[in-house]
Order: structure tokens, then C-alpha cells, then sequence
């Protein structure tokens, strides 16, 4: 499985603290040929499209191994032959379920509308964009303000900056701009 080497989809899996163990690790989706790696806490959800080697079988691939073969070159590469154990560039191997329990839950049944054919979420039509934001930026402004959870305002008739307000009744009163990315 070849994936591009800045995606981190678990960093979106859940921790074990969260007593779930079957979402604590990303999980190869295979269906008719295409790939997906897919993670998910239960409250939010990363669907990765993946190239698929010769071989490669469906089932988790744990955090670990995917962090270990990001040191290599790019893109990321992983031998997922096996059903139990992850061969990574190395030459070092790693078992593939990692944290991971159990059968994964059947994540295309939550996507909003229907899949593409590369199992990523489609956009449904009714959707429409309402920002370009910098997520890193949208991050680091709301834990300046002590939160960690966010409301976004704007104006629906300007393109000026959002309004950022905490979650955090700690905080209350608190605000931040931030101003929108460039599209084109």
C-alpha cells in the first residue's frame, strides 16, 4: 500500500483510554480493487484513498507501523500481504492489528450521502462550500484563546475575517479573527 507521507489518519484513531477497541487503529478498506484507509474516534472520520500493491489484504494497520515506514522514503510505503503482520521498508515487521480489537465498525454506513468509487465520502449536491480556513492557524488561535472547542461566525455577504469564539465557559467573552484562506 503506497499512501502520501504527510497523511497521519491516526492521529484520528481513537486512544486507548477510550475503551474502544475497535477503532483504535486505521483499517484498510478494500473494495472492488480500490483502497481506503479509513480511521475514526466516533466523533470525527478520516477516509484516505490509497494505491494498493499486489497483494495487499484488507484489515487494520497500526499507528505504529505507519509512523515507523514515515521515516523512510516517499511516498509511504507498507507490504500489507499478510493479514497479521505489516513489512515495512526496513525490512523490520510489526503486527498489524496494533491496538486494535475485534471487527472494525462498517464506516461507509455513517458517510453523509454515497461513496465514490475510490470509497472516499462524496460531497453530497446539497452541500456547498463555506470556508477555506488554515487549520493549523484555527488550532493555535482557539487554544491562545484556552479552549478547545470552537464556534465559527462570518458574514454570509463578505469575505472579511471569521469570528472565533470559544466553547469553553471558562473563557466566555473571548474572541478571535481569523482571516480566510484565498481560494481561487
Amino acid at each position: 500500500m503506497k499512501i502520501h507521507k504527510s497523511a497521519q489518519p491516526e492521529l484520528v484513531a481513537a486512544s486507548p483510554k477510550a475503551k474502544r477497541p475497535a477503532i483504535q487503529e486505521p483499517y484498510l478498506e478494500i473494495q472492488e480493487g480500490v483502497g481506503t484507509l479509513v480511521a475514526t474516534d466516533g466523533r470525527m472520520l478520516v477516509a484516505l484513498p490509497v494505491t494498493l500493491d499486489e497483494g495487499d489484504v484488507a484489515g487494520y494497520v497500526s499507528g505504529e507501523a505507519l509512523k515507523m515506514a514515515r521515516k523512510g522514503v516517499s511516498p509511504l510505503r507498507l507490504d500489507l500481504s499478510s493479514e497479521t503482520i505489516v513489512n515495512l521498508p526496513s525490512g523490520a515487521t510489526l503486527p498489524r492489528k496494533g491496538q486494535a480489537e475485534g471487527e472494525p465498525p462498517a464506516h461507509r454506513n455513517v458517510y453523509p450521502g454515497r461513496s465514490e468509487p475510490s470509497g472516499v465520502p462524496a460531497i453530497p449536491g446539497h452541500y456547498r462550500k463555506v470556508a477555506a480556513l488554515n487549520a493549523e492557524f484555527l488550532a493555535k488561535l482557539v487554544r491562545a484563546m484556552g479552549a478547545s472547542e470552537c464556534e465559527i461566525w462570518a458574514d454570509p455577504e463578505s469575505l472579511g475575517a471569521y469570528v472565533i469564539n470559544p466553547r469553553t465557559p471558562e473563557v466566555a467573552g473571548a474572541r478571535g479573527l481569523l482571516a480566510p484562506v484565498q481560494t481561487q
